[in-house]
């Protein structure tokens, strides 16, 4: 994904949380932090998903 990214010089990533085990924001934000192009990041989280007590706040 971060090749294509790259190649592509996206500024935007829209997909789901986490996906089968894979954690896709985590992905995404390092795509984010090595390439500057990359401004925004959406993602989706399954219902019932609660953020982390840290994250919440």
């Amino acid at each position: 994904m971060s090749r294509l990214a790259r190649l592509t010089q996206a500024v935007g990533y829209i997909g789901p949380s986490t996906y089968e085990g894979f954690d896709h924001t985590a992905m995404a934000a390092e795509i984010a932090a090595q390439d500057p192009f990359l401004r925004r990041v959406f993602t989706l989280r399954a219902a019932g998903h609660r953020l982390p007590p840290t994250a919440a706040a």
